[in-house]
């Protein structure tokens, strides 16, 4: 699990960022702000995921930070999880690699691996830590989703409700067209998702899941972007270190 540990933004990356922030909060699109930031400072391709993935404007920032429910508003609620964004962001970290909290608060993975294979036997220890964290949380009923066109989607349902069964939860893992519309449109219980699109206009609160997860398991203190920027005025560096 260790392999990739030191694949980590390099020192020119906390500078870049101040950039990034400073452009995205006068509205200059953000492909462009993402390039010229890049050039500028020679970021390579996990900087780049990480600056795209981990920095938002912090009007946007502190709007999706305001949705966040703690682990202590599971129990007796329902949870809607985003099946693939979640156990992507778990599988990563056992895959070693570089996994984050943003400067929304969310923790997110920087692995570049979404719509790629991913090796299952990561997937299913996933599965496992995450049952494990939940059978503590006791929620009243937990529903995954997964893509249908995502080949081997409809085994890993299968697996999951076998392990509904076997932890006595109420709930089911499918797959449909479209998990992000899904969760996006629920108005009961609380959805686990790290996915920006989702969370901006999603009508519920929304749970930290991989982070909970991984710190229950691991005691892991993540790097934390929001320790970039000072949070009222305007983008100042602050000391940092990966």
């Amino acid at each position: 699990m260790e392999k990739n540990r030191n694949h980590r933004p390099g020192a020119a990356f906390a500078i870049a960022a101040a950039d990034y922030l400073f452009l995205l909060e006068r509205h200059y699109p953000q492909s462009s702000v993402l390039k010229l930031t890049g050039d500028r400072y020679k970021l390579n391709s996990l900087e780049h995921s990480v600056l795209y993935r981990g920095v938002a404007a912090r009007d946007e920032a502190r709007r999706r930070a305001s949705k966040l429910a703690g682990p202590q508003s599971i129990a007796g609620n329902g949870l809607h999880i985003d099946g693939y964004n979640l156990l992507i962001s778990l599988g990563s970290y056992l895959n070693g690699d570089f996994v984050f909290i943003s400067n929304d608060s969310l923790l997110r993975d920087a692995s570049e691996i979404h719509g790629k294979a991913f090796r299952s036997v990561l997937f299913d220890k996933a599965v496992l830590l995450l049952f494990s964290y939940l059978e503590t949380l006791r929620p009243a009923r937990v529903d995954f989703y997964f893509d249908k066109p995502v080949s081997q989607s409809g085994e890993l349902c299968k697996k999951i409700n076998q392990l509904l069964t076997h932890y006595g939860f109420e709930g089911r893992a499918i797959t449909c067209q479209s998990p992000d519309y899904m969760l996006k449109t629920m108005d009961t219980g609380l959805i686990a998702t790290s996915d920006s699109g989702i969370i901006d206009r999603c009508k519920i609160p929304v749970l930290n899941l991989a982070f909970g997860v991984l710190s229950f398991h691991y005691r892991k203190a993540f790097t934390d972007l929001r320790t970039l920027f000072s949070p009222i005025d305007p983008p100042n560096l602050v000391q940092y270190k990966m």
